[in-house]
């Protein structure tokens, strides 16, 4: 079907057949692999990403990464082997941005610092 065509259904219904086909073939779903799969350009896609053809596009795409970044994730903890592959890919901002630090910024720290005098204790 032609992509200007589609319906935010039908969208989203190419995305599921995206994660079956990886599924049976045994291969990471990937977002360049779901570009490919959707017949998208890279310039398109980003701009269904950014919800500039409607929200409901861009809500089947953050599903997709979400589900992507899921899956990653459970093969990091299932895996016997090393993980360092897996920990690389699952560290690249398109498949979730994986990181070992908070999202949230931390609040700034302020310290007040006083010079004592001649004769003063500077601990108190």
């Amino acid at each position: 079907m032609p992509r200007e065509k589609r319906t935010v259904e039908e969208f989203e219904k190419e995305i599921e057949s995206y994660f079956k086909t990886c599924q049976e073939e045994g291969i990471f779903p990937d977002e360049a692999g779901l570009i490919l799969f959707l017949g998208l350009e890279q310039e398109e896609y980003r701009r269904l990403r950014e919800g500039k053809r409607g929200k409901g596009y861009a809500a089947a795409i953050s599903r997709a990464r979400l589900r992507r970044e899921s899956i990653i994730v459970r093969e990091l903890y299932n895996t016997e082997k090393a993980a360092t592959g897996k920990i690389f890919v699952a560290r690249q901002p398109e498949n979730g941005g994986l990181t070992d630090k908070h999202k949230e910024a931390a609040a700034p720290v302020t310290v007040k610092v006083r010079l004592a005098g001649a004769g003063e204790n500077p601990f108190d």
